[in-house]
């Protein structure tokens, strides 16, 4: 997903984990064709770079790389122009007669201190917003994310594809109803509370290729009032991304496949989805 919050790296170097690392990254096989599936994080720092050796071997032996999202260039350009677009409410709507009073006023005042007005942008852009100024503010940004590190590899060497598109993407947040936009907004000013915490958590899951930690790590927000946020941005778009993914191991030659670490994980996860028909294994 393009949003940050779905994931992103530590705040501190020393939080890395004791144990040996290994790559977010499997292979899957059928009888024509070869998947590398790399769970990525969306925002990081320069300093995670050089990424393991393994997962520089899996794309250099692949002939096209796979996004979400291809955000290269002025497709990067395009993006924002739709998302702001698509994040603001018409002339004579705002912000107050969506949600309760009291998230209203809790968000406005954050981002009154920030000098950035707020009610005139839809809950799942602001939401969105608190979580990367956060992010920011520990060092970590989308410009340092996986997939713009690969998508400068890849240019003039491979084929880049899409499992989805950047509109698409804004176009299912702009989807979320009144209800699970409130749920989404209210769910991201609680987590910035203990943002460091969950995310020293996420990346030890990560740098040791830890599917199961990050599975039962996620499980936490699946809580009845989240399940519909959740299902839209988990459940729903990782059955796409399998179908995606099975028309290339059909295809023939091998494809570098990344996709935010989370939809990698779980039962309704894409390493799931796709061990049901597919020949998976962990690099």
């Amino acid at each position: 997903m393009l949003i940050a919050l779905l994931w992103s790296g530590a705040t501190q170097a020393d939080a890395l984990p004791a144990k040996v690392k290994r790559p977010f990254l499997w292979k899957i096989e059928s009888a024509r064709g070869t998947v590398y599936l790399f769970g990525s994080l969306h925002a990081a720092r320069a300093d995670m770079y050089p990424l393991d050796p393994r997962v520089y071997q899996a794309f250099d032996a692949s002939d096209k790389l796979v996004l979400e999202a291809d955000i290269s260039g002025d497709k990067m350009l395009g993006m924002a122009g739709l998302m702001l677009a698509k994040a603001m409410y018409p002339a004579g709507d705002s912000l107050e007669k969506h949600i309760p009073k009291k998230l209203c006023d809790e968000v406005t005042a954050k981002f009154d201190k920030l000098g950035m007005p707020a009610t005139q942008f839809k809950p799942w852009f602001l939401a969105m917003m608190l979580e990367a100024l956060e992010l920011e503010e520990s060092g970590l940004g989308v410009q340092n994310g996986m997939e713009l590190h690969f998508i400068a590899r890849a240019q003039g060497r491979k084929p880049i594809l899409e499992l989805e598109g950047a509109a698409a993407q804004i176009n299912l947040l702009d989807s979320f109803t009144d209800k699970e936009q409130e749920v989404f907004l209210a769910r991201t000013l609680e987590s910035l509370h203990h943002l460091g915490e969950e995310l020293n958590q996420m990346l030890q899951a990560w740098n040791t290729g830890d599917d199961q930690a990050l599975a039962q790590f996620l499980q936490q927000s699946d809580t009845p009032d989240f399940a519909s946020v959740n299902k839209k941005l988990f459940t729903d778009r990782n059955v796409k991304m399998a179908a995606k993914i099975e028309g290339y191991l059909q295809s023939g030659g091998k494809y570098f496949v990344v996709v935010g670490a989370g939809h990698l994980v779980g039962h309704d996860g894409l390493l799931h989805l796709l061990a049901q028909k597919y020949k998976v294994s962990h690099m």
